[in-house]
């Protein structure tokens, strides 16, 4: 099957009125099967080279759907993207809630 947390991610962050929620993302995280969630959230997609957690720090996530990734693997925290960034730094350039930065500097 095909990776659907990349787009998931990215449709967060779009401008479009019919958006997916962070509830949609958290109900992808909750029924993906246990030997995809690893790969899922290693995964660094296209160009960019951005995990899933890269992207979404993009888009000021809650906190809870940063948690359930760390939960699955703590590698992308050092994960960097082509440009050389961590997904802490995509957080504080695009402004994420206190505690998102608390998660990914703890």
């Amino acid at each position: 099957p095909p990776l659907m947390l990349d787009s998931l991610c990215l449709s967060v962050g779009s401008k479009s009125e019919d958006k997916p929620s962070w509830n949609a993302v958290m109900d992808y995280l909750l029924n993906i099967e246990d030997q995809r969630k690893k790969v899922e959230t290693e995964i660094q997609f296209g160009n960019s080279q951005r995990t899933a957690l890269h992207l979404i720090c993009c888009f000021d996530p809650p906190d809870f759907v940063v948690q359930v990734l760390l939960k699955w693997s703590v590698k992308p925290l050092e994960m960097v993207d082509s440009l050389g960034f961590l997904p802490l730094h995509l957080a504080c350039l695009h402004k994420a809630n206190p505690n998102v930065i608390r998660i990914l500097v703890e």
